[in-house]
């Protein structure tokens, strides 16, 4: 058993492609970096045609980027993949929770939370201080965290959260994959008709979560995901991500049928584009008070990297 992640954990992503996008610089941990978006170019040996895929890139320790690079140009870059998660959308929480949340701060002095919010960033409220204090009766049925602080499975539900005004909004929550790229990147030559992008990557970490899913229209195929947990030192301390790792298997010919959480392994692969759709129906409270829930279709790309061997270490 390898004991020391930060010693042995791998996170390595080489990469070609073609900029789409170059955002604004910004500073985090008092690092200047810059987004920008490439096109990566792969051939698909399951629909056997060729795809793109649409990566985000952060350049860190670079000012000049932007005057640099422009759009349309070809870099290649080497990098570690990062988890992040974001707020997609927002809404206003009750009158029942806002009033709780308030009450608990003026008479605790502290704030509903296990996480004390600070500066500009917001904590998921604990609903059951809340609970326990008698300010609220029950949890909200509509909260993708239970009373014990777990979290449910299901993205269309929302997470309570507060900041250190006292101020609560209810989100929901997704995960954006990127490469963290410390300055090392180059500018490259066109790409000729039937060639394609580096892609590669290389992961290694602890597993801790294997979730298994038949896919449809394939017999006897099915994906398994694999969570994997590495570390990270781009902003110059060590960071911690849980990545995502899909593996295509056939019966009789398994890579992960021997795996179990805790294993430490080391993954080949590269990294994929998926565009992903959800129906789901928001509840909506009009001028009346009448509830009314409408049908919506919630989009968003999620990255993930595609094993090609996966090795108990």
């Amino acid at each position: 058993m390898i004991a020391n992640l930060d010693d042995t954990s791998v996170n390595k992503i080489n990469i070609t492609g073609t900029i789409t996008n170059i955002d604004n610089s910004y500073k985090e941990f008092e690092i200047i970096a810059h987004g920008l978006n490439i096109e990566v170019k792969r051939y698909d040996q399951y629909s056997q045609t060729f795809v793109y895929d649409n990566v985000r890139i952060h350049i860190c320790h670079n000012p000049n980027v932007k005057e640099d690079l422009k759009m349309g140009d070809r870099i290649e870059v080497t990098g570690e993949l990062q988890s992040r998660n974001f707020n997609k959308k927002s809404n206003e929480a009750s009158k029942e929770v806002l009033g709780a949340v308030k009450n608990y701060i003026e008479l605790f002095e502290e704030f509903p939370a296990r996480n004390i919010p600070t500066g500009n960033n917001w904590t998921i409220i604990d609903f059951s201080l809340l609970i326990n204090s008698g300010l609220l009766g029950v949890m909200p049925k509509d909260s993708r965290y239970d009373f014990d602080g777990g979290r449910l499975k299901d993205t269309m539900l929302w997470t309570y959260k507060v900041d250190n005004s006292g101020n609560v909004q209810k989100v929901r929550e997704g995960t954006a994959y990127e490469l963290l790229v410390e300055n090392n990147y180059r500018k490259i030559e066109s790409l000729k008709e039937n060639e394609v992008d580096k892609n590669s990557a290389v992961l290694q970490g602890r597993i801790t979560k294997i979730n298994e899913f038949k896919i449809p229209n394939y017999l006897n195929r099915y994906s398994v995901s694999l969570r994997v947990k590495v570390a990270c030192d781009v902003f110059q301390q060590t960071r911690y991500w849980d990545l995502y790792v899909k593996v295509l298997e056939k019966d009789g010919k398994k890579k992960t049928g021997h795996l179990k959480i805790g294993d430490f392994i080391r993954v080949t692969g590269h990294l994929s584009t998926r565009a992903i759709k959800k129906n789901y129906k928001d509840k909506g409270v009009t001028a009346g008070g009448t509830t009314k829930r409408k049908e919506k279709i919630d989009e968003y790309l999620t990255r993930d990297i595609y094993a090609y061997t996966v090795e108990k270490l």
